[in-house]
């Protein structure tokens, strides 16, 4: 139950008490505030006390108003309290329910300690490469960020023997441990070391001294991310002064003998390999990969992409990453101006439309950024906000659906399931090398699903607010 009802049922029993207490002393002589609101009391509570004095015809009349009118506002605040508690508890017992059998079949997995900075972008890269793992955090806002991801969770103290075995560590290969300081990395290693021998352990060093003593407290490696992130600083200073600067889309993917491989993902309905090549400057499609289906190598440039299908494509070097976008008319190109919140998109919800607005607020920064060829690690955080708040504005808009019994809840829901999925897919890349890609989707995204998703429920509220008067005051 949404805050905004609980005040008001909260409110209608208030009033209920004030007509209450204020109408007896009215009706019957000698009665005091004090016995009415006594008698509005027991009659809302049903007690059977008794009358607190006679009371006239008039009196009586009154008392039965109060006693219908207070029974069914309690009833009704009762009950909808009641399925509140059910519903997220059952959603949170089923939910963690689920991830525990799913965490119990796993097998040669990896369990990563601590979702921090560190942690996130390891689990980023092992999700990538396709690689099983588990997260284990403490910190509830952090291991929410690793559900939204949709990440296997366990959240507890990864000193804790029962969280680890929660987390499979008699099944897994290996686990790395990155929890703030040596001490409790150290800490761990030992208590993983105890329960699985074998396990491979990378440990995170904090200080110069503590690799020796993680290395025999049973770490195999220990890594040092701040002495290895100024080394590549240095040889990137070391680069630019010898005139060796890397492009900006270079670390994109590999690079031999002036050319490069790209991931290109499709999210168009139909696209000709040939249009692709004139799209991105590709000098060939070394395959193409449909989900559930072999890999295709070399196909014939007639041949038809799909949705969701992965390119792999030959690029000439990495300016042609940025020149193509600029020299080709093939397809549309997406401006900036077409990310800026319009009133066109008000759906007359004032939660839904506050939240969309934000939603355009990120993505446009997000574009400005592509356009001004900013770092893949600044367009990630962005994305990576933009995860995030689409997350809670998803999760926002489905309490609203169970709130008003939205009959398309369900169809809903399974729109938003597709268009997180396809995000995060696209995020998998973090580095938006062909930019069109990711703007194509999310301007597609934000104004189809606003125009016709979220404006089937808009006006489903509005037909509920014209047939009933309890929901006048839609959020």
């Amino acid at each position: 139950m949404g805050r905004t009802r609980l005040l008001r049922m909260l409110a209608l029993i208030g009033l209920i008490l004030l007509i209450g207490t204020f109408g007896y002393p009215l009706i019957e002589e000698g009665w005091t505030l004090l016995d009415g609101f006594y008698m509005t009391a027991i009659s809302i509570t049903t007690v059977g006390f008794g009358e607190t004095l006679p009371l006239s015809s008039w009196g009586r009349v009154f008392t039965i108003f109060i006693i219908f009118a207070g029974i069914g506002a309690a009833a009704v605040f009762a009950s909808q309290l009641a399925q509140a508690f059910l519903e997220s508890h059952f959603q949170q017992y089923f939910g963690g329910a689920r991830m525990n059998k799913i965490i119990g079949r796993l097998k040669g997995h990896y369990i990563v300690c601590g979702f921090g900075g560190i942690g996130s972008s390891i689990c980023s890269e092992l999700d990538e490469a396709g690689v099983s793992f588990v997260v284990v955090e403490k910190r509830e806002d952090y291991a929410k960020w690793a559900k939204q991801r949709r990440y296997l969770t366990v959240i507890g103290e990864a000193t804790y023997d029962s969280t680890l075995i929660e987390a499979g560590i008699e099944r897994a290969s290996g686990l790395v441990t990155d929890l703030g300081d040596d001490s409790t990395n150290m800490y761990v290693t030992l208590a993983v070391k105890e329960l699985n021998p074998s396990l491979y352990v990378i440990a995170r060093g904090y200080k110069d001294d503590a690799e020796s003593r993680l290395l025999r407290a049973g770490a195999d490696r220990v890594v040092y991310p701040l002495q290895m992130g100024g080394r590549q600083v240095a040889r990137l200073i070391e680069d630019r002064m010898a005139g060796r600067e890397e492009s900006a889309g270079e670390s994109a993917g590999g690079r031999a003998m002036g050319h490069s491989l790209r991931i290109y993902n499709n999210e168009t309905h139909g696209l000709q390999i040939k249009n692709l090549l004139s799209r991105t400057g590709a000098l060939r499609v070394l395959s193409v990969e449909t989900p559930g289906q072999h890999p295709r190598r070399d196909p014939p440039v007639h041949d038809t992409i799909l949705e969701g299908d992965r390119v792999l494509l030959l690029m000439r070097d990495a300016e042609t990453l940025h020149q193509s976008d600029e020299a080709n008319g093939d397809y549309e190109s997406h401006d900036e101006n077409l990310f800026q919140w319009s009133e066109a998109y008000l759906l007359g919800v004032k939660a839904i439309d506050e939240e969309h607005r934000k939603l355009f607020e990120i993505t446009s920064e997000f574009v400005r950024a592509v356009k001004s060829n900013l770092s893949p690690s600044h367009l990630s955080r962005i994305f990576d906000r933009l995860i995030s708040y689409t997350a809670e504005h998803f999760e926002n808009e489905e309490a609203l659906h169970s709130q008003y019994n939205y009959p398309q809840k369900e169809a809903h829901k399974e729109e938003h399931r597709r268009l997180s999925e396809k995000v995060l897919r696209l995020n998998k890349e973090r580095n938006y090398v062909f930019s069109t890609e990711v703007e194509g989707f999310l301007f597609s995204w934000l104004k189809n699903h606003i125009l016709e998703s979220d404006q089937k429920f808009a006006n489903f509220l509005t037909e509920q607010k014209t047939q009933n008067q309890k929901i006048q005051n839609i959020p």
